[in-house]
């Protein structure tokens, strides 16, 4: 009777799974997050999609740097978040990447930049980039500490528009990722040698934390991935 009684039992089991999620989906909550100045409307129209064909899970977003939002994710307190990353992935999350590039220097038009900088010199010069917390400015960071003294920016501004915006105006080279290079008409993108490449990704929990969420990753992977 052994092999009966645990089919009968692991049918159980599966039935009780099946009922918590769709009481899940029906009562649930989804908690995201976003890093500060990150406009992505695929993640947008997921979120959108999500909320409409499940209306009882409230659905939640906070923006926030990218290294607070993957320990929010950690600690539980978020569900998954868009988060600039380089390096080896944090261990216990998964990962879906959206981007991998390398970062790029952005210096005024008029004063003829070159076309090519060596990472060095970039590295002993003013800077305006993105705040610690951020993952271009930890790539940024890493590939500078074996060149000697670690980079201090002139400025630092939570968002590409205002970076680019500073370094417009003369008050240092701004330092984004490649596909940022067209953020501000008076600026010119300067190719880095070496290049630090950073990543754009959404994280979460693995195994994801409950139906909501595994279904609202679908609707991000239909729109991302």
């Amino acid at each position: 009777l052994l092999p009966h009684a645990l089919a009968e039992l692991a049918a159980a089991s599966a039935g009780r799974r099946a009922v918590d999620d769709v009481a899940g989906l029906l009562r649930g909550e989804v908690r995201a997050g976003m890093v500060t100045g990150c406009a992505l409307p695929g993640f947008f129209d997921a979120i959108a999609e999500f909320s409409a064909e499940h209306p009882g899970v409230r659905t939640g977003l906070r923006e926030g740097t990218s290294a607070d939002l993957v320990e929010a994710v950690r600690e539980g307190f978020l569900d998954l978040a868009v988060v600039g990353a380089h390096g080896e992935p944090a261990p216990g999350l998964g990962s879906l990447v959206l981007v991998d590039e390398p970062l790029i220097a952005l210096r005024r038009r008029d004063a003829d930049p070159p076309a090519v900088l060596a990472l060095a010199e970039l590295c002993a010069g003013p800077l305006v980039t993105l705040p610690v917390g951020a993952g271009i400015r930890a790539a940024l960071d890493a590939a500078c500490a074996g060149l000697g003294p670690q980079p201090r920016p002139a400025f630092e501004a939570s968002t590409p528009e205002v970076v680019a915006g500073l370094a417009a105006r003369g008050l240092g080279t701004a330092v984004l990722s490649a596909s940022m290079s067209g953020v501000h008409p008076d600026l010119v993108r300067v190719d880095l040698v070496p290049a630090p490449t950073a990543r754009l990704e959404v994280v979460w929990r693995e195994p994801p934390p409950g139906p909501a969420v595994r279904r609202l990753l679908r609707h991000v992977r239909a729109h991302l991935g």
